[in-house]
């Protein structure tokens, strides 16, 4: 029973992440159409420097953008809006979803939960979490949703341009980095 009290405790955390991660998507734009985010240690590993100081650097010429625009955060809190909207239409509602998430996520890290309910939770825990996960690839999927998206990344990238003119041959290179460390 220790496997489900553990299986249950790590899928309530991912849950609850998962949720908070939804609910703030946009909140924290990283340089559009570069990928992921190489973590601070595979970077280092295969010589990452460059790749660490790119980064740095197209996070200034896009916050730097930002500054210079204030339009595209609102136009970054809108396509919010406009996801969370499409998940709320799909039947999701953070707010009350992610209580009782978390009420049980306490309750199973403080071992409150009798072993015999533990099976049935961790079912339960993987259910909403696949539930979630395909709202979560209807919203993005959405034409409306597809098309505010790439207008923002289009807005950001021009209004990178005219922070520094070099911006697309910064980004070609951390992009070609990139794919060296994966």
């Amino acid at each position: 029973m220790k496997y489900f009290a553990g299986r249950l405790k790590g899928l309530l955390a991912a849950l609850v992440i998962m949720v908070i991660a939804t609910t703030m998507l946009f909140a924290d734009l990283s340089p559009p159409r570069m990928g992921g985010q190489p973590s601070a240690q595979v970077a280092e590993r295969h010589g990452g420097s460059e790749l660490q100081e790119i980064q740095q650097r197209l996070g200034q010429i896009q916050q730097q953008a930002f500054d210079n625009n204030p339009e595209l955060l609102e136009q970054a809190k809108e396509l919010e809006r406009m996801f969370l909207d499409k998940m709320k239409e799909g039947g999701y509602e953070f707010e009350k979803d992610l209580e009782p998430l978390q009420q049980l996520q306490e309750e199973v890290a403080a071992g409150n939960v009798p072993e015999s309910r533990l099976e049935d939770l961790t079912a339960e825990a993987e259910e909403i979490r696949m539930n979630l996960q395909e709202r979560e690839r209807m919203a993005v999927k959405d034409d409306e949703i597809v098309e505010a998206q790439n207008r923002l990344e289009d807005d950001i990238l021009f209004a990178m341009r005219a922070v520094d003119p070099e911006t697309d041959d910064i980004i070609a290179r951390f992009e070609h980095l990139l794919l060296q460390v994966q």
